[in-house]
C-alpha cells in the first residue's frame, strides 16, 4: 500500500506535513508506535500502537484522529491515558510466508525452547533459563543491548515477517515460553510466529491469544513454568505432535491478505461497510 501511495506509515516520531501527503496522494497517514507529539499544524494522522506508550508520549495518542491497538490490554491502557476511543486490531500472519516451509523435527538434538525478550520479563525468568540450560537449548530473540548468560542462540528482531519465517523454520523451536511481567500488554504476534513454526505454546494466561490455538495458559508462579517446561521436554514426541496441531491451527487463521486494515481504506469505503 505504501508503494501505490494508498498508505503512508512511519515508525516512531516522524510526522508528515499536509503538503508532503498531498504530493504522495496517500489515502491515510498512520503513525506506528509514535512517541513524539505531532505539531498542531501537522496533517491529521491515525495512531497504531503495538507497544506501551513511552513516558511523555500521551499527547501523540490524544491528538490522533483515530487510535488502534493490537491487544485488548493495550486498548485499555490507551483508554486510561485519554486516547480518543481506541479500537482493537489484532495482528495476523501472511500465510504465504509459512505454508510452503518444511520444518525439521530435531529429534536427535536437545529440545529447543524459544523466548522473545519483550522487555517485560518476570524476575524469576533468568533463574529458569540457567536451571534448565543442561536440558534444553535456548533460542532468545534479543532486546538491543541486552546481555544473556550461558550458551544461548541469539536471534535478532526482524521487521520483515519473511525473515522471521526463514529463521524460525531453520531453528525449528519445539516450545515457545512466553511469560509476562506486570504489564502483560503484549499482542498475539509473537505467539503466531512461534505457532506457525510448529512450536508447542506455553503462555502467560493474561496475554491475548486466538482461541483456536492449542496452548498451555499459566499463571505467574515460577515453579509452575519450570514444571510445565520440563514435562514438555520429557515428552518430546507429544510436544512435536502438539506443535504440528498448533501450526495447522495457526495457518487456518485468517491471513493478513484476508483482513484489510481499517485505517488503509478510504473513509467512504469504511462508511459503506458499516
Amino acid at each position: 500500500m505504501r508503494a501505490t501511495a494508498r498508505l503512508d506509515a512511519g515508525w516512531g516520531p516522524e510526522p508528515v506535513t499536509a503538503a508532503e501527503l498531498g504530493r504522495r496522494d496517500a489515502a491515510s497517514w498512520v503513525r506506528v508506535n509514535p512517541d513524539g507529539t505531532a505539531p498542531l499544524a501537522d496533517a491529521p494522522y491515525t495512531a497504531l500502537f503495538s507497544a506501551p506508550l513511552r513516558p511523555g508520549a500521551e499527547l501523540a495518542a490524544q491528538r490522533a484522529q483515530a487510535v488502534y491497538a493490537t491487544s485488548p490490554a493495550l486498548v485499555g491502557a490507551l483508554r486510561a491515558l485519554g486516547a480518543p476511543a481506541p479500537q482493537l486490531w489484532r495482528p495476523a500472519l501472511r500465510r504465504a510466508n509459512w505454508e510452503s516451509l518444511t520444518l525439521g523435527t530435531g529429534m536427535n538434538t536437545r529440545p529447543r525452547v524459544l523466548w522473545f525478550d519483550e522487555g517485560d520479563t518476570p524476575s524469576w525468568f533468568t533463574a529458569l533459563v540457567n536451571e534448565t540450560a543442561e536440558e534444553v537449548s535456548w533460542i532468545i530473540v534479543e532486546q538491543p543491548g541486552a546481555s544473556y548468560e550461558g550458551e544461548v542462540t541469539r536471534l535478532p528482531r526482524h521487521l520483515d515477517e519473511a525473515l522471521w519465517a526463514r529463521d524460525l523454520a531453520g531453528l525449528a523451536p519445539h516450545v515457545l515460553l512466553r511469560p509476562a511481567g506486570k504489564a502483560a500488554l503484549g499482542d498475539c504476534y509473537f505467539t503466531l510466529l512461534a505457532a506457525a513454526a510448529g512450536a508447542h505454546l506455553i503462555l502467560d494466561q493474561r496475554l491475548d491469544t486466538p482461541a483456536s490455538l492449542p496452548a498451555e495458559r499459566l499463571g505467574q508462579a515460577a515453579s509452575l513454568w519450570k514444571s510445565r517446561l520440563l514435562c514438555a521436554v520429557k515428552d518430546l514426541r507429544g510436544t512435536l505432535a502438539s506443535g504440528k496441531a498448533t501450526r495447522e491451527a495457526a495457518l487456518a487463521l485468517p491471513s493478513v491478505e484476508e483482513l484489510p486494515t481499517p485505517w488503509a481504506q478510504p473513509q467512504a469505503l469504511l462508511e459503506a461497510a458499516q
